[in-house]
């Protein structure tokens, strides 16, 4: 099946990047519309599809991000710039444009991804291995997620680099390897995602092929030396939080 992706939403998402670069700002999309960019051919359906924009910026670009947004018709939620300003901030256009989801410098979920360095690996999206990342550190993940990895793992088989065919994988283990808590809810995410493969249709060649390189994901995360910090932190184990809960709700 095809990805799906609203052709209007796409244009206007891809539009706002090349915008930021033109004004020499870094500007990359996540989420549900950056899974649409990546993924020609959906393996299965994600039966919500993408509805708003989420991206990231770099700190150094959030005053003339936030101008050309408002030059677009966006208006700021100054409740979640109040509350979340530091690393969030919510738009709602004043014409018939979706939603915008402003991250700054970092990814803050269940757990933080540090996203610093990492902007420019794609053109229009953050990688691969990060938006996977977005995803499987989330702690109650739900079954669009779960498709979304599925779609993403079926499109890109794990590497050592991020190129038209593969995802760093590498890169999701050594960050595995430093923060025990992303390791858990990683690898958590990744085994129940390969036991319901099945019940997303996902069966014969293809789940062979989707077993296989969840599989070889865990390895490379199973692998991996991990750090002092880490494993004074798996001393702890679950009997401390391992997770962040952050709302805009």
């Amino acid at each position: 099946m095809d990805s799906r992706l609203d052709p209007a939403l796409r244009e206007l998402a891809c539009r706002f990047v090349d915008t930021a670069a033109h004004r020499g700002l870094l500007l990359r999309l996540y989420g549900g519309v950056a899974v649409g960019l990546l993924v020609e051919r959906y393996l299965v359906d994600r039966h919500i599809p993408a509805q708003d924009i989420d991206c990231i910026c770099r700190r150094d670009d959030i005053i003339a991000m936030s101008e050309l947004f408002r030059e677009s018709g966006y208006e700021e939620d100054y409740s979640v710039t109040r509350a979340f300003g530091e690393f969030r901030r919510k738009l709602r256009s004043t014409t018939s444009f979706p939603p915008l989801d402003l991250s700054i410098d970092k990814l803050r979920f269940s757990r933080t991804l540090d996203l610093r360095g990492r902007l420019s690996l794609r053109p229009h999206t953050i990688s691969v291995a990060d938006l996977l990342l977005s995803k499987l550190q989330i702690r109650h993940i739900n079954e669009k997620d779960l498709a979304d990895c599925v779609n993403l793992l079926g499109g890109y088989r794990p590497g050592a680099t991020e190129d038209a065919e593969t995802f760093d994988s590498t890169h999701i283990a050594l960050q595995c390897a430093r923060q025990w808590g992303l390791w858990r809810l990683v690898t958590d995410n990744l085994r129940r995602l390969s036991s319901y493969l099945d019940e997303l249709g996902c069966q014969g060649e293809v789940g062979g092929m989707l077993q296989h390189r969840i599989q070889h994901t865990l390895a490379n995360i199973r692998w991996n030396r991990k750090t002092m910090a880490w494993r004074l932190r798996s001393l702890v184990g679950t009997h401390a939080r391992y997770w962040d809960e952050v709302s805009l709700e």
